[in-house]
């Protein structure tokens, strides 16, 4: 089997940088990707998804270095979704998560340019 996605969108959050027990470094990072389009009324419309982004290894060490909140990425990894339940509410949760484990991203300066890690 093969999962590979592509995701262009803006950081929510500055990058946290964590070391898994073994001692590799790994970041995480909130990511939307925002469509817009008009609708039979003429009426503009929009849909937001939130992804977590999560980087293992040497390269995470340069993406908690370089991004930041508000930085436009382009990211290439695996998606799993993750549930869990939320203590406060009693409520069931979820969110996707995109691996970027042998994936990769680049910082996107412009729409025109890019500049890859």
């Amino acid at each position: 089997m093969f999962n590979q996605t592509i995701i262009l969108g803006n950081l929510g959050k500055d990058p946290v940088l964590k070391e898994k027990e073994n001692g590799i470094p790994y970041v995480y990072f909130p990511v939307v990707t925002v469509s817009h389009w008009i609708n039979a009324n003429g009426e503009k419309q929009e849909k937001k998804i939130w992804f977590k982004v999560k980087c293992f290894g040497k390269q995470a060490l340069n993406y908690a270095k370089f991004l930041h909140k508000g930085s436009l990425i382009l990211a290439v990894g695996e998606i799993d979704n993750s549930v869990w339940l939320d203590e406060a509410s009693g409520e069931v949760r979820s969110s996707l998560e995109l691996n970027v484990t042998r994936g990769s991203i680049q910082f996107v300066s412009d729409w025109g340019e890019s500049n890859g890690f």
